[in-house]
């Protein structure tokens, strides 16, 4: 049975291993316990199971992504794991495993709003960190109403491409929310538009694009994008051109 778990590559529950192994669906229920004990399969969850030589072998093809990607992207600090999710061939439960794997054997560790491998830093120059510093300056002042991604070059008089690369860095480390491709803020901003948009709730109960826009005291080019984010983030759930609260907004309202 084990070896119909190694040749599947995917998690199979009980009914699916003995198709595999010609065996009654009994067997397979006796046969399971030992080899979980044994180390030999894992538990991938809703009663499914994993060869452990399945997720031994994501966690190399994750490991070695990870160097390709920091030999190509020098500034980087880490992957988002929704991006491995949409870059690797691995089904989706074995990358969650491998990846906890990872975590628990100290090879990657979060940072920011991404994973790492551990100890990773940013090789980065000392011009580079001054610029860094300026745009984080820059978003932080700017607040509410921060410059469009195509309003960078001009602003500070350096190449997109270099701004490109550093803004992501301030992404990775969870000091920049990205809430489109053209658009960024800084966290403190975004913290204080959720409060507005709790404030709303509890106040109403649901509220309109206009209504979150007025008391924000911004424009629709940034109270829309704001919204489309918390929307992705499940604070709120759209329904026209109304917001009701998402499960985090109410597990934050409950009492």
């Amino acid at each position: 049975m084990a070896l119909q778990l190694k040749e599947a590559g995917v998690p199979l529950d009980a009914r699916a291993l003995a198709r595999q192994a010609f065996l009654p669906v009994g067997s397979v229920t006796g046969i399971v316990p030992q080899l979980l004990a044994d180390g030999v399969i894992r538990d991938a969850g809703n009663g499914r199971y994993l060869h452990d030589e399945t997720i031994a072998g994501a966690a190399e093809a994750i490991k070695q992504h990870f160097q390709d990607f920091y030999a190509a992207n020098p500034l980087a600090l880490g992957i988002g794991e929704s991006e491995l999710v949409k870059t690797l061939a691995i089904d989706h439960d074995v990358l969650r495993l491998a990846i906890a794997q990872l975590l628990a054997g100290k090879v990657l560790e979060g940072r920011g709003v991404v994973l790492a491998l551990r100890g990773r830093q940013a090789s980065i120059s000392d011009e580079d960190r001054q610029l860094l510093a300026r745009l984080e300056e820059e978003y932080a002042r700017a607040g509410l109403a921060p410059p469009a991604n195509e309003d960078l070059p001009d602003l500070f008089r350096e190449r997109m491409e270099r701004l490109v690369k550093l803004t992501r860095l301030l992404v990775d480390n969870g000091i920049l929310v990205r809430l489109d491709q053209s658009l960024l803020m800084h966290r403190d901003a975004v913290a204080q538009a959720r409060q507005v948009a709790m404030d709303l709730f509890a106040t109403a109960g649901a509220f309109t694009t206009m209504d979150f826009r007025d008391a924000l005291g911004v424009s629709r080019k940034y109270a829309v994008p704001l919204l489309d984010y918390f929307d992705t983030a499940r604070l709120t759930v759209r329904s026209g051109n109304r917001r009701t609260p998402g499960v985090e907004a109410k597990r934050a309202l409950m009492p």
